[in-house]
């Protein structure tokens, strides 16, 4: 009986509608345990089985997931064959999205349990998320809210799915009525076992079922037991072998473990309400109870039944390795775990499932015996290498650390150098540059001594781009050199791109046009390869040049072009910190509301690493500087970000930020010079930072005699022309206070003023005395005509946000109290 899901049900019935017309979407159905999440699902799909294809599929609380666990289920489901070793995740969720997007009427994909879900299965929800509003799908996707963990796996699920494409609903708990009419033919008092259950329509049922008002969920555990101690013999052995198996089990496989009386003991479970069907699959009605029964069993008799299921499921041949590794440590078959391990992990990699796969290898490296293990180290490595794709970089040095001393001991030289390389890598993204130097050079020196191979041309490759980060340019080429020409021989195109990109990179700071067709080069070769990292590198190098050359046009095209190939790669490192420097881009050309919500939305991202927050970090934190809004939290976050790592760089953005923050507030002056200084000292080459040099004149003790034409910022940085024609001997004040108060930047706009008291009155008396600037009138014009805040932006080459503001300062002048009124006044008034 579902009670009181009507406004829900409503709510994925229009969701299917829309879908029909090619209109798809994600929906969220989010509540508590035993809340009935499941229940309005079910009786959804039933109620549209004639109308759309059901396809059903859910997580499993596995000690460690199955990678894309949920994604092999729909494809069963929808009798699609995929092969389980693709080692190109995009290529393979294309494929599903190929088949789910296919036929006539619409799609309903139900994944329950996406608290569970295991990282490649996020990436899946997320791939078909973004795309699905152009589709006949509806993904919907169940999860509990109650905690922390659970609610930080669903913002990853939902993750960059567009707000047009994504619905919430939120199961509330049920009412007295709807307790009631559940317990009508008891004689248990719904009031008191309203209070006694929250409302929770799982612990209600169970109450209800063993018909009494005492039972709380403290005490589900023993109604769910004397249910399960009243079944007969064939029908508890059903259920107690069902319990092993996380989230759900076929029906044949139980038939396998018990024989012939499987058949009847399972229909005895669901006649008792502990078991439903669901398609080949029998699972309990609810997890709680399943964990229940499985404790129940006790740790011997535990044991036995997984290594009963392992025995079975390892003549089968068929099964997932993530799942034979779980019923392996629940039956305590270490031996099987550490044979299991490196297949398992490598394939969770594959797909893109790094935390599993580190799960699978933990494992086995953690398991009785795995000391002894003879290829120890290599596993050690393979450990590391998924430790440092997860952000656990201290854990993954302590693992490489461990495995170099084995290499050392058994004398592996090229092990060891590939490992040291390693090590350097790991160094440098953990801030630790001096080490990363150190290792990088032990390793190219370790692996000299051998026949030249890839871990060589990748050691001199690292030795580059340890040069090109810190824009030492002549040691950046002569390591470049020497890889890419190895590489060349090799034929390794990928450490060919890794080489030329760090030298592109490098050589751009001597020859700037060189150094693109360098980059450009790199990136040619990376997306002829599909080698997707690589490129991701090549478009944010290539990009990050032309903005420091104020380059602004291509640069805007290259942002565009990288980002959109890293979404649909679903690259969110690189992705987010191309958006970062989208992010910079808009600032500097003046679309702020832009640049700020590029800016949030990295940081927003919890999984965003330091390398893209910092330079989003430092844009919005200019940006409110400018516009007097608070910014310290995102100083000081920078301020953290360049202890890690300071690198020319880095330092320059946060020189800036000082220096604007000293030019606006007056305080912190010698600082900011100080630091400018420092980026002045260390570029390569007199021409670049173009920024840093502006702003180095701006704050110099006689900046107004300083300032000269060449120092004119192109016509595109709004902002710092308004600075330069503030700080100019010839001041043209007026003019830097129309750019300034375009922008919004309140904060710069009163600096400006600070020193001229009576340029206020002036530029009032220039405003009239409704005191409107030139582009308020230009918003007044469009408001007296009717249009929509859109329509304006639209008109004028602005953002709606910016039009927002104007709208707001027009109707306060006016003492208006809507935008028709202030039309209206405008009218009597003679300003329109």
């Amino acid at each position: 009986m579902l009670l009181e899901r009507s406004s829900e049900f409503d709510r994925l019935t229009r969701c299917l509608e829309a879908a029909a017309t090619g209109q798809g979407c994600v929906v969220a159905v989010l509540g508590e345990a035993g809340i009935g999440k499941t229940s309005l699902i079910e009786a959804f799909a039933r109620e549209v089985a004639g109308r759309a294809r059901v396809l059903r599929s859910a997580c499993d609380d596995l000690a460690i997931s199955e990678p894309l666990g949920p994604l092999w289920d729909l494809a069963r489901e929808a009798d699609v064959t995929l092969a389980r070793s693709a080692a190109a995740p995009v290529a393979l969720f294309s494929e599903v999205l190929g088949f789910l997007s296919a036929g006539e009427v619409p799609t309903l994909i139900a994944i329950e349990d996406i608290h569970w879900a295991d990282d490649a299965t996020l990436d899946f929800v997320r791939y078909i998320g973004r795309r699905v509003a152009r589709t006949r799908i509806i993904m919907v996707l169940t999860a509990r809210n109650e905690s922390s963990e659970a609610r930080k796996r669903v913002r990853r699920a939902v993750a960059d799915i567009p707000a047009e494409a994504l619905v919430r609903i939120e199961v509330p708990p049920l009412s007295v009525d709807a307790v009631a009419e559940l317990a009508r033919a008891t004689r248990i008092d719904p009031r008191a076992l309203h209070r006694a259950t929250g409302g929770n329509a799982f612990f209600v049922t169970e109450a209800v079922l063993s018909g009494s008002a005492e039972t709380t969920p403290a005490g589900i555990e023993d109604t769910v037991l004397l249910r399960a101690d009243r079944l007969a013999s064939a029908a508890r052995a059903v259920l107690d072998r069902a319990s092993v198996f996380p989230s759900r089990v076929e029906a044949a496989t139980i038939a396998a473990l018990l024989g012939p009386d499987a058949g009847q003991g399972i229909q005895d479970c669901i006649g008792a309400g502990l078991l439903v069907e669901v398609g080949p699959f029998v699972q309990f009605r609810h997890e709680m109870a399943r964990r229940v029964v499985e404790r129940s069993l006790g740790a011997a008799r535990r044991r036995d039944i997984n290594a009963r299921v392992l025995d079975l499921l390892l003549r089968r041949g068929d099964t997932p390795p993530v799942h034979l590794v779980h019923h392996a440590r629940e039956a305590g078959d270490f031996e099987l775990i550490h044979d299991l391990a490196p297949d398992a992990a490598r394939q969770a990699s594959q797909v893109g499932a790094h935390r599993e796969a580190a799960s699978i290898l933990a494992a086995s490296l953690g398991a009785p015996g795995g000391d002894a293990l003879p290829d120890r180290a290599n596993r050690l490595v393979q450990y590391a290498t998924e430790l440092h794709l997860t952000g656990r970089i201290a854990e993954a040095m302590e693992c490489l650390v461990r495995a170099l001393a084995v290499f050392r001991e058994t004398g592996d030289r090229l092990r060891e150098g590939d490992g040291l390389r390693w090590m350097s890598r790991l160094n440098y993204l953990a801030g630790q540059r001096a080490a990363a130097d150190a290792y990088g050079r032990e390793a190219v020196a370790c692996l000299e001594s051998l026949p030249e191979g890839p871990e060589l041309a990748m050691a001199r490759s690292n030795l580059s781009q340890l040069a090109m980060l810190a824009d030492e340019v002549e040691p950046a080429l002569e390591h470049g050199r020497m890889a890419a020409d190895l590489a060349r021989r090799l034929d390794r195109p990928d450490i060919l791109s890794h080489a030329l990109n760090n030298m592109g990179a490098a050589r751009h700071w001597i020859d700037p046009q060189a150094g693109r067709r360098e980059l450009e080069d790199a990136l040619a070769l990376a997306l002829q390869g599909e080698l997707q990292e690589h490129a991701a590198r090549a478009y944010t190098n290539l990009a990050y040049v032309m903005v420091l050359d104020r380059d602004h046009i291509p640069a805007g095209r290259v942002l565009e072009e990288g980002i959109g190939y890293c979404t649909d790669r679903d690259l969110d490192t690189w992705r987010d910190y191309m958006g970062a420097w989208q992010a910079e881009l808009l600032l500097r050309i003046g679309r702020w509301d832009d640049a700020a919500a590029w800016a949030q939305r990295v940081l927003s991202n919890p999984m965003a690493p330091p390398l893209a927050r910092f330079p989003a970090c430092v844009a919005l934190a200019r940006l409110r500087v400018r516009r007097g809004d608070a910014a310290g939290e995102l100083v000081r976050e920078a301020e953290d970000y360049l202890v890690a790592g300071r690198e020319l760089q880095r330092l320059a953005t946060y020189a800036l930020l000082l220096a604007e923050r000293a030019w606006i507030s007056g305080e912190g002056v010698a600082t900011a010079r100080d630091h400018l200084r420092e980026v002045l000292s260390l570029r390569p080459n007199a021409s670049l930072y173009r920024d840093v040099a502006f702003w180095a004149r701006v704050l110099s003790p006689d900046a107004d005699g300083v300032l000269s034409q060449e120092d004119e910022p192109p016509a595109d940085m709004p902002f710092e022309t308004a600075v330069f024609l503030s700080c100019r001997p010839d001041a043209d004040v007026d003019r830097a206070m129309a750019i300034l108060e375009d922008l919004q930047a309140t904060a710069a706009l009163t600096r400006v003023l600070r020193d001229r008291p009576g340029q206020r009155a002036r530029s009032s008396r220039a405003d009239g005395p409704d005191r409107l600037t030139p582009r308020e009138r230009d918003i007044l014009e469009h408001l007296n005509r009717g249009l929509s805040n859109k329509a304006i932006a639209r008109a004028l080459g602005i953002s709606p946000k910016t039009v927002d503001h104007h709208v707001s300062a027009v109707i306060a002048k006016l003492e208006a109290t809507s935008r028709a009124h202030a039309a209206a006044v405008a009218r009597e008034r003679g300003l329109v």
